[in-house]
């Protein structure tokens, strides 16, 4: 019979608790911040969404904020005792990017007054002239897919509007 898990440091970690529990966190949030911010996924070297614009709606972000206030609520539940010295900073990290995140869209709210449509969609376009990631006529392929996408998103960015 084997004792308490410990970390590398001879520390017992808490049942339950692991590095890998921030881990599998923070592979869900990257994985779900991707896929709703395909500019941010091109940037990052993942292609798979190359054609795609993000949803910029007053809702959508209302929804992004919940699910950053799960995620926070979700990390807190992960006890930093019980962690690694670089997972113990990596759920800081994780916390304080929640909590800004938090912070600048209900505090400071500068999404419900700049839209900031013409900026975002030349961020869209940006990586995919200027990275030799894929033939140019591949590259050329999502960036149609972008600005076809662009009249909606532009249109959406306008029903944020709320304090011009």
């Amino acid at each position: 019979m084997t004792g308490p898990a410990k970390d590398k440091g001879g520390r017992a970690m808490p049942a339950g608790m692991s590095d890998a529990d921030v881990d599998r966190l923070a592979k869900e949030v990257v994985d779900w911040y991707i896929q709703r911010n395909p500019i941010v996924a091109s940037y990052l070297g993942i292609h798979d969404y190359d054609h795609l614009m993000p949803s910029c709606t007053y809702e959508a972000e209302i929804e992004e904020v919940a699910q950053a206030k799960e995620y926070l609520r979700r990390l807190g539940r992960i006890d930093r005792k019980g962690l690694s010295p670089s997972k113990w900073v990596d759920h800081g990290v994780l916390g304080n990017a929640f909590r800004l995140w938090i912070f600048e869209s209900e505090s400071i709210g500068v999404w419900r007054s700049m839209p900031r449509a013409s900026e975002t969609v030349g961020d869209g376009l940006f990586p995919l002239f200027m990275r030799g990631f894929a033939p140019l006529p591949k590259r050329l392929e999502s960036i149609t897919g972008r600005l076809e996408r662009s009249p909606t998103f532009i249109k959406e960015t306008q029903g944020r509007i709320r304090t011009p």
